[in-house]
C-alpha cells in the first residue's frame, strides 16, 4: 500500500478533486517513504495545491505509516512544523491544539457521522518527533491493521470522505482565519521578504488577502471606532497618517490609532511613522483594535461586517512588544564613486 499510494491517488485525482471542491488541476498528492531521519513515519498526502503547497503549511489528508509497521491510518491533519534557520521546528503546542479545536468544530458534522475514528498512534517515540508532531495536529483519523487492509472500494470511499472533510476545512478559511492567523500582518512581512528577496512560497496560499480587502477591513474598522468616540461625546475627524482618528472634546486632543483584523488580533503591524507618532503623543492618545471582523468572499465586491472593539488609553508602546519585520539601510555613498560594472559586462566574464 506504501509504495503504491501516491500513484494510486493520481490516478483517482478527479473523484478526490472533486469531494475536495477543487479543479483537478489543484489537486496535489505527494509522499515521503521511510528513509532518511525525517521520515521515520513515511507518509503520503493529498491536498489543493494552492491551500496546502507544502506538508508544512495548511490542511491535508495524508495516510501515515506507524514507525513499527503495526498501521497505517488515514488522518484529516496539518502542517505541524515552520522551517527556521535550516531546520523544521514544531509549531508552538497551543497553536497546533488551536487548530485542531477550530477544525474540529468546521467538521463536526462529518465527525459525528463516522463511527470508526480513532486516536493517531504511531509509536514514534520522542516528544519531538515526526510521528508525535502528527498526532498533535490530528484532527481525525482512521486505522487500517497491517493484515487487515481493506478492498480498494472501500479504501477509496474513506478517501473521498475524507476528502469531503477537508473541503470543509477549505471553505471555512476562505471566511474566517484560524487561530493565530494574522492576514494583515503576514501581508506585511511579505513585503518586507520580497524587498530582500528572500520570499518563499506563500504560508496558506490561496487564503491571502488582497490590498482592497485590507483596505475594507481597515476603513470598517475606523468607522466603528469613529462611531464608538462619537457616542463617548467626541468630535472625530479622519486622518489616516501618521494616525488614524483626531479627538476633540472641550479642551482634550487626542489621537488614535485604529487597526482592523479578522483573527483574534494577538498582534497588528505598526508603521515606523506611527510608533514614532505615539511615543511623542503620549499621554494623550489610544489604541483601538477591531478584531474578529467576518471578511464575506462570497459576494463582489467582497463585504465586511461585526467585529469587536477594544481600546487601551493611554496607549504606550513598549519596546519589548514590538518586533522588526526589517530594516532601510542607508547605502553609504562612497559605495557609488566610480563607473561600477555593467551587467553586459559581468555577463562575459
Amino acid at each position: 500500500m506504501r509504495d503504491l499510494a501516491p500513484g494510486w491517488l493520481g490516478a483517482h485525482r478527479a473523484e478526490l478533486a472533486a469531494a475536495i471542491g477543487i479543479p483537478a488541476e489543484d489537486f496535489l498528492a505527494e509522499g515521503r517513504d521511510g528513509t532518511g531521519l525525517k521520515t521515520r513515519v513515511p507518509w503520503t498526502r493529498f491536498s489543493s495545491r494552492k491551500r496546502s503547497p507544502r506538508a508544512t503549511t495548511g490542511f491535508y489528508v495524508v495516510y501515515l505509516w506507524a514507525f513499527d509497521g503495526s498501521a497505517a491510518y488515514l488522518s484529516l491533519n496539518q502542517g505541524t512544523t515552520d522551517f527556521h534557520n535550516g531546520d523544521f521546528v514544531r509549531k508552538p503546542l497551543e497553536v497546533l491544539d488551536s487548530h485542531v479545536i477550530w477544525a474540529r468544530d468546521v467538521v463536526g458534522a462529518w465527525i459525528a457521522g463516522r463511527t470508526d475514528l480513532v486516536d493517531l498512534e504511531l509509536r514514534d517515540k520522542g516528544e519531538n518527533s515526526l510521528g508525535r508532531g502528527y498526532e498533535l495536529g490530528n484532527v481525525a483519523s482512521i486505522r487500517y491493521v497491517r493484515d487487515a487492509i481493506p478492498d480498494e472500494e472501500e479504501l477509496l470511499a474513506d478517501a473521498v470522505s475524507f476528502a469531503s472533510a477537508l473541503g470543509e476545512l477549505y471553505e471555512a478559511r476562505t471566511r474566517v482565519p484560524l487561530p493565530y492567523e494574522i492576514p494583515e500582518l503576514e501581508a506585511v512581512e511579505e513585503v518586507a521578504e520580497d524587498a530582500a528577496g528572500n520570499r518563499r512560497p506563500a504560508r496558506g496560499a490561496g487564503f491571502r488577502q488582497n490590498k482592497e480587502e485590507r483596505d475594507l477591513i481597515q476603513r470598517h474598522a475606523e468607522e466603528l471606532a469613529a462611531d464608538y468616540y462619537a457616542a463617548a461625546g467626541w468630535t472625530v475627524k479622519r486622518k489616516g497618517a501618521p494616525f488614524d482618528l483626531e479627538l476633540a472634546r472641550g479642551d482634550e486632543r487626542w489621537t488614535v490609532e485604529v487597526k482592523g483584523t479578522t483573527s483574534t488580533g494577538e498582534a497588528v503591524a505598526l508603521t515606523d511613522g506611527e510608533v514614532r507618532h505615539h511615543a511623542d503623543a503620549y499621554p494623550r492618545n489610544a489604541l483601538v483594535v477591531v478584531r474578529e471582523i467576518v471578511l464575506d468572499r462570497s459576494t463582489s465586491p467582497p463585504t465586511v461586517r461585526g467585529g469587536v472593539l477594544f481600546e487601551r488609553q493611554p496607549w504606550t508602546i513598549e519596546a519589548d512588544d514590538l518586533r522588526v519585520v526589517s530594516y532601510r539601510y542607508a547605502v553609504p555613498s562612497e559605495l557609488y564613486v566610480g563607473d561600477g560594472v555593467a551587467a553586459e559586462a559581468i555577463q562575459k566574464m
